[in-house]
């Protein structure tokens, strides 16, 4: 899931937040009110050594696009390619 830093800092997410897997589709309903979940630090650190050990491991993260410039991606860190329009875009597909 996509997260920003704090609202207390100024940042926030635009709209409702939908929970969606990595890779996954967005279902369900939109939660009511404002959010600043998932927690920023957290996560970020989480995902960013989770995308280290993958890399390692030879695991890339999912892409979308079959072209280059997609599949590079796959090399990203969860944290930043959880924010790439291809992400969005196929997990709105479902919607």
């Amino acid at each position: 899931m996509a997260s920003v830093p704090p609202s207390a800092l100024g940042f926030r997410h635009v709209g409702r937040l939908l929970r969606c897997a990595r890779a996954g589709k967005f279902a369900g309903t939109p939660a009511a009110g404002f959010s600043d979940d998932p927690a920023f630090a957290p996560e970020l650190l989480g995902g960013l050594g989770q995308g280290f050990r993958d890399f390692f491991a030879g695991k890339l993260q999912p892409f979308f696009r079959a072209d280059m410039l997609g599949q590079l991606s796959g090399l990203l860190p969860p944290p930043i390619a959880d924010h790439l329009p291809d992400r969005y875009c196929h997990a709105l597909d479902a919607a």
